[in-house]
């Protein structure tokens, strides 16, 4: 978070008007004194204005750091470790369901460097419309029943199935603000892609189309885990928080994270001992191993780190 703060403070005053540009200031000023972007962005309700500018300039950074990380899984010499997560997840069931808040596309380009299919609710290209009901039919088969009278048989293809409730980079409004929803692989002009931006925009969007239908599956999924594996999410999303607190004591989960937040730590708590959470152990080297009864350093190895848990643990 402090990177975008610092792509903000040095790009957002220029593309506002003098009414925007004098709330911004009241912002920029408590970024500058340490406060968080997220508090310092919900501490006031912001102008149609600066929300719109705010948006652009977090995809642009966004897009700039997604785009070394692709640079990186196309020329990778191996597999990285999400395309390794996947497919180990694909060993055991057809469908994975894939849970992230995060806008860039990492975890789509990981999928596809191990010819892994996605559904992400959009079907068709180059552009994709939205479609629940036709992005699931893209990862099934479809095979033809010779006999007298025409029958087909229906297959799951393994594939991940991935909901973004905080919206995606290649998620567009078309037309108006009524125009349907589409993706894109390309940015369209200075058009900001849909994203519920740091702040406000959780309420100003969190229950609009398409992010009402992407955190409704992912509730679901919560609810139907049996299992559940957290790479660095903080606990801090209330969106979310809900249908986790319910299965907190239900199901067993792992926690990979280079720090344990403190909704972290009340997490283990009430996870009655189901839980247990791998972080960095003193200077930012070897492992912590957390319950809900205590830590303690168990290894060397990074295990909190993806890569090495994946080799480590589940020879992958």
């Amino acid at each position: 978070m402090w990177d975008l703060a610092q792509h903000l403070l040095s790009s957002v005053g220029s593309h506002l008007t003098e009414e925007g540009a004098s709330q911004w200031a009241a912002i920029a000023k408590r970024l500058e004194q340490g406060q968080g972007l997220e508090e310092a962005l919900t501490t006031i309700a912001l102008t149609d204005e600066l929300h719109r500018v705010l948006t652009r300039q977090v995809a642009i950074r966004i897009l700039e750091s997604e785009a070394v990380a692709l640079q990186e899984i196309m020329q990778a010499s191996y597999d990285p470790p999400l395309t390794r997560l996947l497919r180990h997840l694909l060993r055991v069931t057809d469908v994975a369901n894939v849970i992230t808040t995060n806008y860039d596309r990492l975890i789509e380009y990981s999928a596809a460097r191990g010819a892994v299919r996605v559904n992400t609710m959009f079907a068709g290209s180059p552009f994709g419309f939205l479609d629940e009901s036709e992005s699931a039919n893209e990862c099934r088969r479809f095979k033809r029943i010779a006999g007298a009278r025409q029958r087909w048989e229906t297959s799951i293809v393994p594939h991940v199935c991935l909901s973004k409730p905080h919206g995606s980079l290649d998620w567009y409004q078309t037309g108006d603000a009524g125009g349907p929803v589409m993706q894109s692989q390309v940015s369209v002009g200075d058009q900001a892609p849909l994203i519920v931006s740091p702040g406000d925009g959780k309420l100003r969007l969190g229950y609009e189309t398409p992010f009402d239908l992407q955190r409704n599956r992912a509730n679901q999924a919560i609810d139907r885990a049996s299992g559940l594996l957290i790479l660095g999410f903080g606990f801090n999303d209330d969106h979310l928080q809900v249908h986790l607190k319910a299965r907190y004591s239900r199901v067993p989960s792992v926690i990979l994270t280079r720090d344990l937040t403190l909704a972290a730590h009340q997490y283990l708590e009430a996870s009655s001992g189901q839980s247990i959470a791998l972080s960095a152990g003193a200077g930012g080297s070897g492992t912590e191993l957390t319950t809900s009864i205590g830590s303690q350093r168990i290894s060397d190895l990074n295990l909190w780190q993806l890569d090495t848990f994946l080799r480590e643990v589940l020879a992958a």
